[in-house]
């Protein structure tokens, strides 16, 4: 713990009668902490007198009338006394970096998505948007997945981008945002948008945004304070950037894009909806 200490006014006369205010002011130089209280050190002179102001840290000195004579040093010393400290190289960053997601999650995100129908789930306001759809059924240039359904791509990307329905942007995050990372940090298995086989309803794409979640979260969490500091590697398009600075990013996408589907939901709950793609 470093401190240095200063007083404002530098120096102040009081004559006899009279009182004058200095406020003590503190700059820590050292360890992050959460506050520090002062405590007088000493007696005051007998000639004087000396109380708090309003403004905090400031105390208005009084000399007594009754005793003129006095030096004219500091009527008091005073001493920082750390409360509650914070040593930041103590301080549980994986668990911080951790809650930033679950909390959100938990207490608002969650919620929100529950009971999401295949209705919303494939609804699109305009026509033409990108969503997942039965194979074979799809118009954009690249059709990805495996299974039943695949997702609309195209590269390069269209300007101004396409719009994205809940299917689509569920996809996105259960594919590129989650299980690709699940896959090159923590053991999942092999993942991209080609190899996926996207959901083809609303329940289950659920199921496969909280078991990639909940890969996400153990391998997080698993990394501990010294994981956060290792460098992503070659997977990941910058390399020595270290693992936290990919956990919050991930994160930023997680609330980003499910966000939006949130405000779907709240659009198609308002709108006369259609489904997939379909002109309203």
């Amino acid at each position: 713990m470093t401190i240095r200490t200063s007083r404002l006014p530098a120096s102040a006369t009081v004559d006899p009668g009279s009182s004058g205010t200095v406020q003590p002011r503190l700059r820590n130089t050292g360890d992050v902490v959460d506050e520090y209280r002062f405590t007088v050190v000493g007696d005051i002179a007998p000639y004087r007198t000396a109380q708090r102001t309003g403004t905090p840290g400031a105390l208005t000195a009084r000399r007594n009338p009754a005793h003129p004579a006095g030096d004219s040093g500091p009527i008091l010393s005073a001493r920082g006394v750390r409360v509650g400290g914070m040593d930041a190289d103590r301080l549980d960053w994986n668990r911080t970096l951790r809650e930033q997601w679950e909390v959100h999650w938990q207490h608002q995100l969650r919620a929100r998505l529950e009971d999401l129908t295949d209705d919303e789930y494939f609804w699109s306001p305009v026509p033409d948007a990108w969503s997942v759809r039965p194979r074979g059924s799809s118009t954009a240039p690249v059709q990805a997945g495996t299974g039943d359904f695949t997702i609309d791509f195209a590269f390069p990307q269209p300007v101004p981008a396409a719009f994205t329905t809940i299917a689509w942007r569920l996809g996105h995050v259960i594919v590129g945002v989650l299980a690709a990372r699940n896959a090159a940090h923590f053991g999942a298995p092999a993942a991209s948008y080609e190899t996926w086989e996207y959901a083809g309803g609303a329940a289950a794409a659920l199921d496969q945004l909280e078991t990639q979640l909940d890969v996400w979260r153990a391998g997080v969490r698993g990394l501990g304070d010294a994981g956060l500091r290792v460098p992503v590697g070659a997977k990941e398009p910058f390399p020595e950037a270290p693992m936290a600075d990919l956990v919050l990013h991930i994160h930023r996408e997680l609330i980003h894009h499910l966000s939006e589907v949130c405000l779907l939901r709240d659009l198609h709950l308002h709108m006369n909806p259609t489904t997939n793609g379909a002109t309203r």
